[in-house]
């Protein structure tokens, strides 16, 4: 009977599967469960915080700070919860931290406490827009002392445009940038003529040439869909499916809602694949949202996820986990 019958408490719900299938979420009370049939999971809906860590930040007018705040959550939906997230707690904890990094480093110093109150609210919306379609729900979110390790920079005060920073570090005020003549000139050397053609390389006939692999061709930059897939399908190996084991699909960024293209890479099944569309396998580990041009200098480790999610340029749905394989996606296929 102790397998059979299961007392729910008000603050639980039990999210039941039966032979696989989602039933519903129950309780409280007395739930009834068909042992070797039904599988379960508990939720708590109380109220749970979580911490921070303080994180060493550098503000907009160049100040440091040292910065972590605290976290207050619930879960509102257990069926989200339980079937839209592998594992709640520590990707609301990553979600946080990106969020909370990303609005200190666009404030200056002297925002932090003015708008104290307006950065944590900013914050909480930030981390909803993410963890509501998890079946969770952020209701405060409280900054810890800010700690200032470092004064702001004057140079770098108001300077949104890195032109006007540059010019301002080369050229400070009350000094002038050099005029043509000022320039020190260097003389074309003359001195060593052009060789000739004796002594030009022989170029190598095209039958002694070694044949190149595909894979073992940097990866090109590209500007469409199209491109894309044919730059990267001769990189995909049987090896970055044993390493990454992850289904991603992507949604072209700037396209209209009714038209906009969806593609996928699948590092899973086989030997790997992508192509445009849904995964033909039907489920995916991150919905990543993104241009083509960002995705390609991802791959081409011309930039890292990391930098690219703070900056708000790339938008993950999903498994975090997965999103942030990305870097290791990149680092093997440019070995």
């Amino acid at each position: 009977m102790g397998h059979l019958l299961h007392m729910i408490s008000n603050y639980e719900r039990l999210v039941v599967f039966r032979l696989g299938k989602l039933t519903r979420a129950k309780g409280p009370g007395l739930v009834i469960i068909l042992p070797c049939i039904d599988k379960i999971s508990r939720v708590d809906l109380r109220m749970r915080a979580f911490s921070v860590p303080p994180q060493n930040l550098l503000t907009a007018d160049g100040g440091g700070v040292e910065v972590g705040a605290e976290v207050f959550f619930r879960v509102k939906d257990p069926i989200l919860c339980v079937t839209n997230v592998q594992d709640m707690d520590r990707s609301s904890r990553v979600i946080a931290q990106t969020a909370l990094a990303r609005f200190i480093t666009s404030k200056d110093l002297s925002d932090l406490e003015i708008h104290k109150l307006e950065i944590c609210q900013q914050v909480q919306t930030e981390i909803n827009k993410m963890t509501l379609s998890w079946g969770v729900e952020v209701s405060k979110v409280q900054l810890s002392e800010v700690k200032v390790i470092q004064e702001p920079n004057p140079i770098m005060s108001g300077c949104n445009n890195p032109f006007n920073l540059l010019s301002q570090v080369l050229f400070p005020p009350g000094s002038s940038a050099p005029t043509p003549s000022a320039m020190p000139s260097f003389p074309f050397p003359t001195q060593n003529p052009p060789p000739s053609l004796s002594q030009t390389p022989a170029i190598l006939p095209l039958s002694s040439a070694q044949p190149i692999d595909a894979a073992d061709v940097k990866l090109m930059k590209c500007h469409t869909v199209e491109e894309l897939i044919a730059n990267v399908r001769p990189h995909l190996t049987p090896d970055l499916v044993r390493d990454i084991g992850c289904v991603y699909r992507f949604v072209e960024e700037g396209t209209v809602d009714e038209d906009k293209r969806v593609f996928y890479m699948d590092l899973k099944h086989g030997n790997g694949d992508i192509g445009e569309g849904e995964p033909p396998y039907g489920d995916w580990d991150a919905t990543l949202t993104l241009s083509v041009d960002l995705l390609t200098r991802l791959l081409r480790q011309e930039l890292s996820p990391f930098t690219a999610y703070m900056s708000g340029d790339l938008t993950v749905d999903g498994d975090l986990r997965a999103a942030s394989q990305l870097g290791q996606l990149a680092e093997k296929m440019n070995k």
